[in-house]
Parts: structure tokens; C-alpha cells; sequence
């Protein structure tokens, strides 16, 4: 979901009461946005990706809920937990990685929070905060809790990643480097960076 991506609509209230009709049921895994029939599949492409359903609705978006995730199906709507690394050096630069899979764009290390490691997602890192911001994504949620972590690296410049840079780096991404906030705010003005990169930084 890049900044200057299309906003996507809240998930339908029939499309909920479906997938809480499965879930129930014990099914598990990527259901539509539209209308909640699970085997949905995503087709990904240059330009994006798009969900299938057996019924024939394609969206932009589908509704994700299964065991291995932190994902809250509530009256209102899925909640999804993601835990944002903010890393920054000895000249207070801040660490991005750039995602090799869509939303493509600059961003912290980020991960959804699974099950099994939710209390230490970023191993050495302090959680320092807890931002529940709304607007639906492309996973289904209709909001999303971030839990916002910090720590210090040593790297000297030039860019050279942390020791622990396989689990700072977060999930499906490619490239890493450090970046000024004069930086981070040029990226996020040119529409590079995806959200909510920019409102975490200059928060924390």
C-alpha cells in the first residue's frame, strides 16, 4: 500500500458475517472481500496483485485470518497485529529496507506478529509503543495495532547492516540502508516510502 495507492473500503458487513461463519467452523485461511467464500487465491502481477474467489469476484484486497497470525476478528472489523523496528546509528540515521514484494516502497523492518514469537518479534529490541491506526489493507483488516519497537546499532557508515540484520530486516524485502530524516522525508514526499512509515518515524 504505497502512499499514493487508491484507499480501499472497509470490509462489507455480509463479507464479516461469512468469515466469522467459517472461522467458527474452524476454516482457516485467505477468504474474499466481497462476498467471505474461502479458497480465494492471489494473482500477483507487475503491477500489483489481485484475489480470486471461486465465485468470480476479483478485489484488491482479501480477508487473511488464520492460526499463525495475530489477527482479531471483532464486531467492527479484522485487527491485525504488525510489529515496525525504528533501528537508528551513532549519527542517528534510520534504518529502511526496501520490500521486493508488493506494496513495493521503502519502509521499517516490519513483520505481522505471529503467535509464536509475539512477545520478542525483534530480539533485543524495546517496545516503547502502541499505535492502533485505522484504514483497511490489502490482508483485510480494517485497522491495524502496530506495536512500535527501538534499538541502537553500532554499524559505521558506510552501510554496514547490524549483526542481527535477518530479523530487523523484516518480511519481503531486499535491500537495506540507512537514511537521515531529511532523507525519510524526501522519499515520503516523492511517495516512496509505504505507509505508515513516515507518521511512525517522526512519532518515535
Amino acid at each position: 500500500m504505497r502512499e499514493n495507492a487508491p484507499e480501499w473500503k472497509q470490509t462489507d458487513g455480509d463479507a464479516l458475517a461469512r468469515l466469522r461463519t467459517v472461522a467458527a467452523q474452524g476454516q482457516r485461511g485467505l477468504f474474499c472481500a466481497q462476498c467471505g467464500a474461502p479458497e480465494t487465491t492471489a494473482i500477483r502481477g507487475n503491477r500489483g496483485e489481485a484475489f480470486c474467489c471461486p465465485n468470480g469476484h476479483y478485489e484488491s484486497r482479501c480477508l487473511r485470518f488464520d492460526d499463525e497470525y495475530l489477527v482479531t476478528l471483532e464486531d467492527d472489523g479484522l485487527v491485525h497485529d504488525i510489529a515496525v523496528l525504528i533501528c537508528t546509528d551513532s549519527q542517528d540515521r534510520i534504518l529502511l529496507v526496501r520490500r521486493s514484494e508488493f506494496p513495493w516502497g521503502w519502509s521499517l523492518p516490519r513483520q505481522h506478529l505471529r503467535r509464536q514469537n509475539a512477545d520478542d518479534p525483534f530480539p533485543g529490541a524495546a517496545l516503547v509503543g502502541l499505535r492502533e491506526l485505522p484504514g483497511a489493507s490489502r490482508w483485510g483488516s480494517d485497522r491495524q495495532r502496530w506495536h512500535i519497537y527501538k534499538t541502537e546499532s553500532d554499524a559505521p557508515a558506510p552501510l554496514k547492516t547490524p549483526e542481527s540484520f535477518e530479523s530487523q530486516r523484516g518480511e519481503e524485502s531486499n535491500r537495506a540502508s540507512w537514511q537521515t530524516r531529511t532523507q525519510i522525508a524526501g522519499l515520503a514526499a516523492a511517495g516512496l516510502l509505504v505507509p505508515p512509515t513516515h507518521p511512525l518515524i517522526t512519532s518515535y
